[in-house]
C-alpha cells in the first residue's frame, strides 16, 4: 500500500468528506476549519489516555 492510499484510508475513517481536502504530492490540503476540527478531536483523545493513565498510575501506587 502506497502512502496515498493509505492517506485516503485514514481520511474515510475520520468521516472527513472528500470536499473537505485534496491530496498533493506530499501534503494534504484542508478547507478552513477542518484541520481545526482534526486538532480539537486529537485534544479530546489525548485527554482521555492521559486521564486513563493517571488513574492507573494512582490506583497502582495506592495499592503498592
Amino acid at each position: 500500500m502506497d502512502g496515498r492510499k493509505a492517506t485516503e484510508l485514514m481520511l474515510t475513517a475520520l468521516d472527513i468528506e472528500q470536499s473537505n481536502y485534496r491530496i498533493g504530492q506530499s501534503k494534504i490540503f484542508f478547507k478552513a476549519g477542518v484541520l481545526a476540527r482534526l486538532e480539537e478531536d486529537r485534544d479530546v483523545k489525548l485527554t482521555e489516555i492521559v486521564v486513563k493513565f493517571q488513574s492507573f498510575a494512582r490506583g497502582y501506587l495506592a495499592r503498592k
